[in-house]
Parts: C-alpha cells; sequence; structure tokens
C-alpha cells in the first residue's frame, strides 16, 4: 500500500482533502501538515507516495518543499494547489517539476482523479524498477542534481572561474551529459527582466522567474540542443549550442525571440529584452557574454526589444549631454503645476530618442533631478523622509536601467510631492480620519494594509500612521485589531455564525490567528466568549 501527504497552512482545506474524500482503497496512511517543517519531518520519517501541496504558504513555499523532495525523496509525486488563477503560464512551467498544477478551490472528484493518475505512475514505477531499487535511488539523486551541477558549470565558465582545457572541458561534457564537443559554437542570448506591470510579492516574483526561465526552454530553444540557466548576478541567460551544424538564422533567431517576449508580456505582464550574441567558440564566450552585459547597460532608450550584437556593437558617436538647469523645474514641482513638469520630462525623453546617450548622462539627469526634490522639498520647510519612504529614496538602479524607467519614476516623485504640498496646503485632518475610519468599516471583511489605506485617502503611509496616532491616541494596527474584535464580538453574542465565518467577516483568513488575537483584547476564547454571553442571557 501507499502513504499519501496532504500540506496546507489552511486547516480546513487539509481536513477537507483528509477527510471528504475516502483514501482507504488506495493509501494505507494519510499523513497532514500545516507548514514545510513538519512536511519534511514526515516526509523523513515515512515513505511518502503523493503529496498534494499548496505553493503559496507563510514561511517556506511549496517550491522550496519541492526542491527538498526532489533531493531526498525523488520517488514522490508532488501535485500542487494554488490560488494563483492568472498564472497560466506558470502553471505549464511548474509542471515540469512537479506532476500537476491544480487552482484553488478544486473538485474532489477532479483532485481524486488527479491523485489516481500519479498513484498509476508510481505503480507503474514499482512494477518495472524492482529488480534495481538500489541503483535507481543513485541514478534518481544524481539525475535530480544534475540541472544543477549543469547551470553551475555554465556559470564557472561565464565568470571565468574554471580553465577550458579541451580534455577537461570533454570530461565535463561527458560527465553533465551536455550534447557538446569542445570545438562547437555556442549563441548566448541575454533574457532581461525589465519590469513587472503590477506589484508583486517577493514570492510571486520567484515564481514568475521560474516560470519565465521554463518557458524561454520551450520556445526559445525550441528542441534545439542548449539550456537555460541564472548567470549566478541575478539575471537569466539561453546558451544555444550549433554543434557544427548549419547555424540557426538570424530571422528565426528574432522570430523566437519575438514570440517569446510577446508571450512574457501576455501571459507574465512583464516587460522583458533579448539581447542576441554571436555564435563563438567555448572559449570567446565569456568575452561575448560580457559584450552582451555591456549591450545591455548601454541600452537606456527602448525596452521590450530583440537586439542583436553585430547590429549595435558599433563605434556609434556619442552625444554628450550639457547638465540641464533645474531651476524652472524646482519651481514648477513647488508650485504643483505638474502637466508643465510632465511635458518638459517627455521633451527630454523624445529628444534623447534621436542620440546616441551614454548611461552617465541618464545618470547624471537622476542625480540633478533628485537634486532639485531635496531642495524644493527642504525649502519648503519639510522633512524628505515625511514626504517620500525609504523605497521611494532609494531608487537608483532601478530609475536608470532606461529612459522609459526614469521618466516613470520622475513622475511618480514628483506627484507624491506635489500632492503633499497641496494637502499640507489645505489641511483637513479630521476629514482624513474620518476617511480612514470609514475606510476600514467598509473593508473590514477584507484583508488591508497601512499601505492600502493611504492609498485610498492619498498619503504616505509612515506619515498616515503618525497623523492617525496623533488625532486618534491609537496607531493604525490597534485601531483596525479593535474594530475588528469588537464586530466579532457583537457576531458572537447576536448571531449563530460559525466561528470560522465570524472569523472571516471581520477579515481573519486563519482561524488560529483570530482566535489568538481575540482572546488577547478579551482574554476569551471566541468559543468561551459566547458561551458566557449567552449563559449571561439565560440567566437574564
Amino acid at each position: 500500500m501507499y502513504n499519501l501527504l496532504v500540506v496546507d497552512d489552511e486547516m480546513y482545506t487539509v481536513k477537507g482533502i483528509t477527510q471528504s474524500i475516502d483514501w482507504s482503497g488506495s493509501f494505507a496512511a494519510v499523513f497532514e501538515a500545516y507548514d514545510v517543517e513538519t512536511a519534511i519531518d514526515i516526509l523523513s520519517q515515512h515513505p511518502i507516495h503523493i503529496m498534494i501541496s499548496d505553493i503559496d504558504m507563510p514561511g517556506k513555499s511549496g517550491l522550496e518543499l519541492l526542491k527538498w523532495v526532489k533531493e531526498h525523496s525523488p520517488l514522490t509525486k508532488t501535485i500542487f494547489l494554488s490560488g494563483h488563477a492568472n498564472f497560466q503560464f506558470a502553471q505549464q512551467a511548474v509542471h515540469l517539476g512537479s506532476f500537476e498544477y491544480l487552482l484553488k478551490p478544486v473538485d474532489n472528484e477532479h483532485l481524486e482523479q488527479v491523485v489516481g493518475k500519479a498513484l498509476g505512475v508510481v505503480r507503474e514505477s514499482n512494477e518495472q524498477k524492482q529488480y534495481g531499487k538500489v541503483l535507481e535511488k543513485y541514478y534518481k539523486e544524481w539525475f535530480v542534481q544534475l540541472p544543477l551541477m549543469v547551470e553551475r558549470f555554465w556559470q564557472d565558465v561565464l565568470n571565468e572561474r574554471m580553465p577550458l582545457y579541451p580534455e577537461r572541458l570533454a570530461a565535463a561534457f561527458d560527465l553533465y551529459q551536455l550534447p557538446l564537443s569542445p570545438t562547437d559554437r555556442i549563441i548566448p542570448i541575454i533574457i532581461n527582466i525589465e519590469y513587472w506591470k503590477e506589484e508583486m510579492s517577493v514570492r510571486d516574483e520567484e515564481i514568475m522567474g521560474y516560470a519565465v526561465r521554463n518557458v524561454a526552454a520551450e520556445i526559445l530553444l525550441n528542441h534545439r540542443n542548449g539550456h537555460v540557466i541564472q548567470d549566478g548576478n541575478g539575471g537569466n541567460v539561453v546558451l544555444l549550442y550549433d554543434n557544427g551544424q548549419v547555424g540557426v538564422s538570424h530571422d528565426e533567431l528574432q522570430r523566437c525571440c519575438q514570440l517569446y517576449l510577446d508571450a512574457c508580456s501576455q501571459y507574465f505582464e512583464c516587460s522583458m529584452s533579448c539581447y542576441v550574441g554571436d555564435a563563438v567558440a567555448l572559449n570567446k564566450l565569456a568575452t561575448e557574454y560580457r559584450d552582451l552585459l555591456k549591450l545591455e547597460r548601454n541600452n537606456i532608450m527602448t525596452v521590450g526589444c530583440v537586439v542583436f550584437k553585430f547590429e549595435h556593437m558599433r563605434r556609434d558617436v556619442v552625444t554628450v549631454i550639457p547638465l540641464l538647469d533645474f531651476g524652472e523645474w524646482s519651481l514648477l514641482f513647488e508650485t504643483g503645476r505638474k502637466t508643465e513638469l510632465f511635458n518638459k520630462l517627455d521633451q527630454v525623453v523624445e529628444r534623447w530618442k534621436h542620440e546616441v546617450i551614454p548611461p552617465e548622462s541618464l545618470e547624471a539627469f537622476y542625480h540633478g533631478y533628485i537634486h532639485m526634490i531635496y531642495n524644493t522639498v527642504h525649502s519648503q520647510g519639510y522633512s524628505i523622509h515625511t514626504i517620500y519612504s525609504l523605497k521611494d529614496l532609494s531608487s537608483e538602479s532601478q530609475a536608470i536601467r532606461s529612459m522609459v524607467h526614469f521618466s516613470l519614476w520622475a513622475k511618480r516623485i514628483a506627484a507624491i510631492g506635489m500632492d503633499y504640498f497641496n494637502r499640507e496646503s489645505h489641511s483637513d485632518n479630521g476629514g482624513v480620519i474620518a476617511s480612514v475610519k470609514q475606510y476600514m468599516e467598509l473593508n473590514i471583511s477584507l484583508e488591508f494594509t497601512r499601505e492600502d489605506i493611504a492609498q485610498y485617502v492619498h498619503l504616505n503611509p509612515a506619515y498616515l500612521s503618525r497623523l492617525f496616532k496623533k488625532e486618534t491616541g491609537l496607531s493604525l494596527a490597534d485601531y483596525i485589531l479593535q474594530i475588528r474584535i469588537d464586530k466579532a464580538k457583537r457576531l458572537l453574542e447576536e448571531t449563530s455564525l460559525k466561528i470560522s465565518t465570524v472569523a472571516e467577516a471581520v477579515g481573519y483568513s486563519h482561524f488560529s490567528h483570530f482566535g489568538k488575537m481575540f482572546k488577547k483584547l478579551t482574554s476569551f476564547t471566541p468559543q468561551d466568549y459566547r458561551k458566557m454571553v449567552k449563559s449571561s442571557d439565560d440567566i437574564d
């Protein structure tokens, strides 16, 4: 018989899978885990054949658990559950590392079918490989580690951390099962994620980055020999092997790269560019890679493009841009003339489109602009940190990636400052606090953050926190907790709703967290509080 493990931080999801479906005909034991650490403990102590896991959990994610499973329990088949309904290509990409990827809420019948299919694979595998268990175990461990070792090999080559002797290369190609000889040529392609069109958490960016690389393998390699790797510096590189045959044509590379960029824009909602190098021998690969990095760094005017090295690596006449006089810009910023200031930014962008502008000019533009912002804010008697967050003030690396990035950043920074000046000149703290309280009351059943509230009243989050504390005597967090618990108490007193439903009604998706917060403020658990209230009513 076989064993099943269900991993999810939501107790009701786990119980719904383990108890609402009869697994007794398929599994000898069904285990439950509410976090990755517990799951690893169970996997370490018991043979787990099928694992159903949430992909997005507090602490370590499902992808991290899968990485551990592939190393320590390679025969386990993993079925992912996720609430990311818009990650259509991510689903296909994650399939490469898991048996299946299902969207929540999942139909029980469909889940049984998928588990049955996975179990069939496990049974077939066991039947075919009983005679070679020990050998198969070590082979699978090696195979699981092989992609990581291949990636490390190419990182060493690109960063010139290993000698490229023919004998050593031949041995490495054989060891890592690379279809190459020391005389073959390689085409490097840097795939640069320029920006995400929507705000993402770190975890979502990790998932989407994983998908971006896998889709690059599908579209850019397109069944040709090659690898997609991380370069060790946070970037992504496609290595396309020539194998001594007729090379891929320029038109074919252009078509594949454009198809890839279009797919990323449509499904991942991100802007990307491809920088394509020449086909070079292995001993020239590191130099070609550095040239592409230089080409990427120098491209400050265009985004979402396919750039071929042989078309752009030439000695163009560089236009020296004189330093701008920001005196007029400062006046426009100070007086809130947003349209005029934005027009000046657009004029600079348009003018630079027709010149070969070195990155140093954009860096100088950035420093001149941010200096203007600082001077104007201080001249108005405000602290820069009252108006801007630390993230706003430490965005240089993102702002100077291209002229498009700079224009978006510069307009956002200006708008924040001008809106602040306008609010201060027409301040109505009472109205702001009333709007904040109204937002909280209307959205009490939802999970919202300080940033969400600040955006609603068009204030800097840090400034809003200080203003709210000054006007009410309570921090935002304490006030939110107070109104949530007050409403929960009323629902417990006046209704017969389930406690889990009460928790959801006041914005808590995690039942255990609701219980802790309720007890923190009332000294009672929700269950005990309801009993106490009902008993008091009976006595009356």
